[in-house]
């Protein structure tokens, strides 16, 4: 598995899925990205509180670091790639539907959005709910070759094989567990 922080305020701190939203544990000490390998790093502060912020965060360039600042809008991807803090994921979680991640994709090619899921898509925006299958398409048609699946209760969503090589599809998990078969990376928010 590969490593997974989240952070709020330069702390690591510790998140779990409530049911209903995301809540955060104690802070465990200073954010440090020394390692080898992929890291998922997780900006609880934008992500709780839509306000994104990835300058502070230091970075290692040797490792591949993927970051979800926890956009609220559209043009907060320009922000997040001119401040050149690792590969941004813009989240389904927070956007006002597929017009706006069009306005998105519209600032800049995007390499990755993140899904939320528990039993079901978790979203603000009702084109992000329902069926995952037809989800999947959909950024296929936009061209976005990699999605992470924001795993929040331990559930997984059901993948066509056909689908799932056709997109990357990697997972962050809150809970312990086996990944599903059609995962690529899989990174652990312990």
């Amino acid at each position: 598995m590969a490593e997974a922080v989240a952070y709020l305020n330069n702390r690591r701190v510790s998140v779990a899925w409530n049911g209903e939203r995301l809540v955060t544990g104690r802070a465990d000490g200073p954010l440090e990205f020394d390692g080898e390998g992929s890291l998922l790093v997780w900006d609880l502060r934008g992500i709780l509180k839509n306000r994104p912020a990835p300058g502070p965060l230091p970075l290692n360039p040797k490792r591949e670091t993927l970051v979800d600042s926890g956009m609220a809008w559209g043009e907060d991807v320009i922000d997040a790639i001119m401040a050149d803090r690792g590969s941004v994921i813009v989240p389904l979680r927070s956007l006002r539907g597929w017009g706006e991640l069009d306005e998105a994709l519209a600032y800049a090619e995007l390499e990755m959005v993140s899904l939320d899921w528990a039993e079901e898509p978790v979203a603000a925006h009702a084109d992000f709910q329902g069926d995952v299958v037809e989800l999947l398409r959909q950024l296929l048609r936009r061209n976005i070759p990699r999605v992470m699946v924001n795993c929040l209760d331990g559930s997984f969503p059901f993948i066509p094989a056909g689908l799932s090589g056709s997109v990357r599809l990697d997972v962050a998990m809150l809970t312990d567990g086996h990944p599903p078969n059609w995962a690529g990376e899989v990174f652990h928010l312990g």
